[in-house]
């Protein structure tokens, strides 16, 4: 019994937490993502320094999609096991 209050308890403070991490972290791969496409040269975004800023706002979009699908799934879960 003390063993199944503990994994609810973990579990119930893990998303919490993620509750309040998960949005900060949108946040910045967001902000990344736009510092990233300011940087980026449109005449020539495949040449020189444009591509690593072509490469970081790719990555930074990808990363901001996976934590959305990351927190809909979590959103699943919680309902099913209701």
């Amino acid at each position: 019994c003390e063993a199944i209050y503990n994994q609810y308890r973990t579990t119930n403070l893990n998303f919490k937490l993620m509750k309040i991490v998960l949005p900060i972290f949108i946040f910045l791969a967001l902000s990344l993502c736009i510092f990233n496409l300011i940087k980026i040269n449109w005449e020539s975004p495949l040449t020189g320094e444009s591509i690593i800023a072509v490469i970081g706002a790719v990555a930074s979009a990808s990363s901001c999609l996976l934590l959305v699908i990351l927190i809909l799934s979590k959103k699943i879960a919680k309902k099913l096991k209701k």
